[in-house]
């Protein structure tokens, strides 16, 4: 009877123990990682080397990369030997990633566009916005403040050989104040291509420019805290919008702490009102886009930058060990570390959800030795991202970026 009743126990547990051991393994959980590398412009970046878990890989032109087998969590580094610049993504656990480059931002192909409007559609105080857009990332435009016979502008292809969207034309008039006091032309082209290194010619007709638009007032509020600063609004027709796409769209600057202007009603092609405000004080900056919308008290709140800690300005003898810090400014974001050596013209980038680091491993990145060397660095916080594993899977799809930058410090390591 005794041998009976035991005998259970004695085969449970075995099984207890190795249901144990598997679930509180030491081993990592292993996945596959792609990913593709993009400039801001949502470019993809060729030719970069993508090192993870000491496995390295080349993106391809198309700025793809990836790997069967790796450990959760993971560091990523994107090394660029040619311009000597390294960026260290810390602590991924995500398979599928979009990375974004600060360093590049510039776009390649063009196409130049050739639009023609009716003398009669410009009134004294006439503006008009003629504006190329694919629906997703490309949101070009210009402005004309009188009539010309032919209205040129380029517009960034983002790395394709061609893209297809279409032409937007809206006059609007303004005051003596430079606000906007009505619409009163809207046109838009049908669908049509724009092939890089060509120009495509475009007419608007009186007929095809008749529709007038409504206006519609937003109010907005802005805790302004730093001078100088420069707040404007623009309209988006893109699906997609990203912070470092947009400048240079500018319909009317806004001034004060309260302020409103009008937007269109009545178009047949939806767009978002964008405010962006920039904002520089001795201790950083930022830059940032809000979402306004009618009907709604639109208060709009600045981040405030990061402020570096530790160490001090001009510190001498810094080793791998010294520890750097900064406190976390405000916004949900993740925080690039930018370190450059001014003694080897090398530029070390950290993307890290953490508010401290050391130089520990630098040396290990392929572009010589620390020591006895000059440094600069400041720390610039991107969102909206709540983790890192979001800002790598999401960053070309959030509304309402910003980044926010602290100052600069410099240092010099020991002998």
């Amino acid at each position: 009877m005794y041998f009976r009743k035991i005998l259970p126990l004695i085969i449970l547990l075995p099984a207890v123990l190795f249901f144990k051991s598997c679930y509180f393994s030491a081993d990592s959980p292993t996945s596959s990682v792609t990913g593709v590398v993009y400039s801001l412009d949502h470019v993809p970046i060729e030719n970069l080397k993508v090192t993870v878990n000491g496995q390295a890989v080349y993106t391809s032109n198309d700025g793809r990369f990836a790997f069967n087998v790796i450990s959760f969590p993971y560091d990523l580094i994107v090394t660029d030997s040619l311009n000597r610049t390294v960026v260290i993504y810390k602590r991924l656990s995500v398979s599928n990633i979009e990375l974004p480059l600060f360093r590049y931002a510039n776009n390649n192909n063009y196409a130049g566009v050739n639009v023609q409007i009716p003398e009669e559609i410009f009134q004294p105080n006439t503006k008009c916005v003629i504006l190329f857009t694919d629906g997703n990332f490309i949101n070009s435009y210009t402005v004309v403040n009188e009539f010309h016979q032919n209205i040129e502008f380029n517009v960034a292809l983002n790395n394709n050989s061609s893209v297809t969207g279409k032409l937007i034309a809206l006059t609007y008039k303004k005051d003596n104040n430079g606000n906007i006091i009505s619409y009163d032309n809207y046109g838009e082209s049908p669908e049509i291509q724009l092939v890089d290194g060509n120009t495509f010619n475009y007419s608007f007709d009186s007929a095809a420019l008749s529709l007038n638009p409504g206006e519609q007032t937003i109010n907005c509020s802005i805790n302004i805290q730093a001078q100088p600063y420069f707040t404007k609004f623009y309209l988006n027709f893109a699906s997609k919008n990203s912070l470092f796409n947009s400048k240079g769209i500018i319909f009317t600057y806004l001034v004060g702490y309260h302020f409103n202007f009008k937007i269109p009603t009545g178009l047949p092609s939806s767009f978002n009102t964008i405010v962006n405000n920039q904002s520089y004080t001795n201790s950083g900056s930022s830059i940032e886009d809000f979402s306004v919308f009618p009907n709604s008290s639109n208060d709009l709140i600045i981040k405030i930058p990061p402020q570096l800690i530790s160490p001090d300005d001009n510190t001498k003898n810094v080793n791998i060990s010294t520890p750097f810090s900064f406190n976390s400014g405000s916004g949900n974001g993740v925080y690039e570390i930018s370190i450059h050596n001014m003694s080897r013209n090398t530029d070390y980038s950290i993307v890290t959800s953490d508010n401290n680091f050391t130089l520990e491993g630098l040396e290990d990145l392929g572009f010589g030795r620390i020591n006895n060397n000059i440094f600069n660095w400041k720390v610039r916080k991107s969102g909206p991202a709540n983790s890192m594993n979001e800002y790598v899977s999401g960053f070309f799809n959030e509304q309402n970026q910003f980044y926010s930058q602290s100052e600069y410090r410099n240092f010099s390591t020991e002998p």
